[in-house]
């Protein structure tokens, strides 16, 4: 089993918590460009999985973030992360960055962009797995998969004033 690796980051906007959050593109680039499945659901901004040649977690969440959200933006993202979990199945990290930082953001060909939610938008959030897979998640919806929402909420426990 792939060991999934991801990081969820935090922003202050006019004094309020919000995680930046990736939605899922419409056409998965490492598949030939067929259509991404769940597209349009949102994950953390950084989220993939361990390569088989991987033993470090951090340093495969720093390859991951290099080829998802670009490498400029990950040395100012992994400057001060807190780790949330680290388990045979996952290993999932925070970090709150100034708002500007957002800006170094290069995204991959797949991604569907940035979403920024608060933690009141976030308890709108709809079960990404529940959802019909090969049908795009409307854009005026939010859905996750259950285990990263749990990540993304336990950022907004930790990060909350």
């Amino acid at each position: 089993m792939k060991k999934h690796v991801g990081l969820s980051v935090y922003v202050e906007i006019d004094e309020e918590l919000h995680v930046a959050l990736q939605r899922r593109g419409l056409y998965d680039h490492e598949n030939g460009f067929g259509l991404e499945v769940w597209a349009g659901g949102c994950q953390p901004l950084v989220h993939g999985g361990m390569e088989s040649h991987e033993s470090d977690p951090f340093e495969a969440l720093k390859r991951e973030g290099g080829e998802e959200v670009g490498r400029e933006f990950m040395i100012e993202a992994v400057k001060y992360p807190t780790k949330l979990e680290d388990t045979e199945e996952a290993f999932f990290m925070a970090t709150k960055v100034a708002i500007e930082s957002l800006n170094l953001i290069r995204w991959h060909v797949s991604s569907g962009g940035l979403a920024l939610l608060t933690e009141g938008e976030l308890s709108k959030c709809k079960d990404l797995s529940s959802l019909d897979r090969e049908r795009p998640v409307l854009s005026n919806v939010i859905a996750m998969f259950p285990h990263d929402l749990k990540f993304v909420k336990m950022g907004f426990d930790l990060y909350r004033k």
